[in-house]
C-alpha cells in the first residue's frame, strides 16, 4: 500500500509470487508508507517478513525495510546490511538499539527473513532458521518516523530485489 519512488515504482522482476520490486543502491529508490509503529499499534509485540534477494553485495546499514525517524536515522526496527554479506534485524527500545546478525548469506538468491517481538525478545530468522535472539523491550516509538523498503531516507539503501513485505501485531512463529 506504499508510494514506490524511482526504479521501483516501474522496474519489476520476477519474485516469489507475482512480481517484485528492484531496488538498485540508489538512496532515489524506495517505497514509503506512512503507517508507523505507533499507527500499526505493534510497539509491544509483532513481527515483519519479507523476501530478499540481494545483489551483488551487501554493506553495513544497507536498508531492506525500515521505520526511521528523520536525519538521526534512529530505527524503531528493520532489516539492514550487517556488512560483509549478512544481515541484521533490529530493534530500538527504550535501552538503545537491540540487534541480531547473521552469518554470511548466499547473494543472488531468495531468502526470507522474518523478524518478531514479544516479552522483551527480539528474534531473527533467515528461510525460516533461527539465526539468534536478544533481549529488548517494547519498541519506542519515535515522533516522525517513516516506513521505508529498499532505503532509509536518503542514507542507505540495498541493491536487489524485495517481494511480499508483510508486518502484524501478530508473532510468528
Amino acid at each position: 500500500n506504499g508510494t514506490a519512488n524511482g526504479n521501483p515504482a516501474t522496474n519489476f522482476a520476477s519474485g516469489v509470487r507475482g512480481k517484485a520490486r528492484v531496488f538498485t543502491n540508489s538512496t532515489a529508490d524506495y517505497i514509503s508508507e506512512p503507517a508507523t509503529i505507533s499507527t500499526m499499534g505493534i510497539a509491544a509485540a509483532g513481527s515483519i517478513s519479507t523476501w530478499v534477494y540481494p545483489t551483488p553485495t551487501i554493506n553495513n546499514n544497507d536498508s531492506i525495510v525500515s521505520d526511521v525517524q528523520g536525519a538521526t536515522y534512529y530505527g524503531d526496527f528493520g532489516f539492514f546490511g550487517g556488512g560483509s554479506n549478512t544481515l541484521r534485524a533490529n530493534i530500538y527500545d527504550s535501552g538503545g538499539l537491540k540487534g541480531v546478525t547473521s552469518t554470511a548469506i548466499s547473494l543472488n538468491n531468495w531468502h526470507f527473513l522474518t523478524m518478531t517481538w514479544d516479552s522483551g525478545t527480539l528474534k531473527f530468522y533467515i528461510d525460516s532458521n533461527l539465526v539468534g535472539s536478544t533481549a529488548g523491550g517494547a519498541i519506542a516509538t519515535i515522533t516522525g518516523a517513516t516506513m521505508q523498503i529498499g532505503a532509509v531516507q536518503t542514507w542507505k539503501a540495498m541493491a536487489g530485489n524485495i517481494d511480499e513485505t508483510m508486518i502484524t501485531k501478530n508473532v510468528l512463529t
